[in-house]
C-alpha cells in the first residue's frame, strides 16, 4: 500500500552498477579502485542496515548476475539492441579484461539473503534512452533480457532506478509490462528535476555540490504519489562521498546538518525522505563514510521515537 496519509517515511536506495554505469565517464586507471571497493562497502553497508534494521531498495544492474564475460557475450548478441555501447569491441575488451569490475552474483545474493532489502532493476546493461533512436523498443529489449537473468535466480523485480536518474515519460507508461510498480522520481527543483542532466554545465553541477551543504535549492522533501499506474518514490538527496579524511571537517559537519534538517522536516510533515548514493561513492574511505552513514541513521532513530518515522524501501509502497 501506498504511505499512509499520516506516516512519514526514511527511504534509502542505492545504485548497484559496479563499473557499468561509469563506463562512459570514467577510466580504468583512475577510477577502477572505487568500484573494486564496492566488494568492501556492501558487506558493511548490509551490516549496518543489519544492526539497525534498516530497510533499503538495491537497483542493480543485471549484467553484475551474468557468470563472466563469456555469458555476458552470449546475452547481449542473441537478445540485444544493435547501435548500443556494446556494440564498440573496444568496450568489450575493457568488460573481459576486467570481469571483477562488471561481474558479481556474490555480492546479489548477499543482498538478496539480508532481510529488509529488496533488489530491484537498474536495466540490464544501464540502458542509455538520451540518443536513442528507437526509445520504447530497444528499452523493452533491455528489460526483458534484465528480468530473464534475474528471474532465474529467484528475483522478480517490482521497483526501478532509471539510470543516470534520466525519467522519459513514455518508459515510465511502459513499466507495468515488467512486472514494474515504483519508480525513484528527481528532486522537483530546476537543479536536479532532469537527472544526470545538469543546467548550465559546470557552474549547475558547482551549485548543486554547494547544495549538498548549504541550503540553496530549499526543501526537497515530497510526498509518494502515482504517476498512471506507477507509483513515483522521489529522490531528497544524494549522499556524496566524505570530503577528506575528517569526517567533522566544517564541509562534512554541514552536510550532515543538512541531511539531518531535511529528514526532520519530512518527518513533521508526514512525507517522505529519500536518501541514495552508489556504492562505489563509498569504495574508497570507507570506514569514514560508514560512519556518516551511521550518524544519518542515528538521527533517525531519534525520529522514529519523536514522531513515528518509519524505514521503508520501495517497494513497501505497493
Amino acid at each position: 500500500m501506498i504511505q499512509a496519509k499520516h506516516q512519514s517515511s526514511f527511504v534509502i536506495s542505492l545504485d548497484f552498477e559496479l563499473f557499468w554505469g561509469v563506463l562512459k565517464s570514467r577510466l580504468i586507471h583512475n577510477y577502477g579502485s572505487n568500484v573494486l571497493g564496492v566488494w568492501d562497502s556492501i558487506p558493511a553497508i548490509l551490516k549496518i542496515f543489519s544492526k539497525y534494521d534498516i530497510r533499503a531498495t538495491w537497483a542493480t544492474v543485471g549484467g553484475i548476475l551474468c557468470d563472466d564475460f563469456k555469458q555476458w557475450e552470449s546475452l547481449i548478441n542473441d537478445h540485444y539492441f544493435d547501435k548500443s555501447i556494446y556494440s564498440n569491441k573496444d568496450i568489450r575488451s575493457v568488460i573481459k579484461k576486467n570481469s571483477r569490475l562488471f561481474f558479481s552474483r556474490e555480492l546479489v545474493q548477499m543482498i538478496r539473503h539480508t532481510s529488509g532489502q529488496e533488489l530491484a532493476s537498474h536495466t540490464f546493461g544501464h540502458y542509455d534512452q538520451v540518443h536513442s533512436e528507437s526509445l520504447l523498443d530497444n528499452f523493452r529489449k533491455d528489460m526483458f533480457l534484465n528480468n530473464m537473468i534475474m528471474n532465474e535466480y529467484g528475483i522478480h523485480p517490482k521497483s526501478i532506478v532509471f539510470p543516470r536518474n534520466t525519467i522519459n515519460v513514455q518508459l515510465v507508461n511502459i513499466l507495468p509490462e515488467f512486472g514494474i510498480q515504483t519508480y525513484r522520481g528527481n528532486q522537483n527543483h530546476f537543479l536536479y528535476r532532469d537527472g544526470d542532466i545538469v543546467p548550465f554545465g559546470i557552474l549547475g553541477k558547482g551549485i548543486r555540490y554547494l547544495d549538498s551543504a548549504f541550503n540553496i535549492s530549499g526543501s526537497n522533501i515530497s510526498s509518494v504519489s502515482m504517476f498512471d499506474e506507477v507509483i513515483n518514490v522521489p529522490s531528497t538527496y544524494f549522499l556524496r562521498p566524505i570530503a577528506g579524511f575528517n569526517t567533522k571537517s566544517i564541509l562534512n559537519s554541514c552536510r550532515l546538518n543538512r541531511i539531518k534538517s531535511e529528514m526532520t522536516i519530512a518527518a513533521k510533515t508526514s512525507s517522505t525522505f529519500h536518501l541514495w548514493w552508489h556504492p562505489h561513492n563509498f569504495g574508497l574511505q570507507l570506514n569514514e563514510n560508514i560512519y556518516f552513514l551511521e550518524k544519518i541513521i542515528e538521527h533517525f532513530f531519534v525520529l522514529k521515537k519523536e514522531y513515528g518515522m518509519v524505514s521503508m524501501n520501495m517497494r513497501d509502497f505497493i
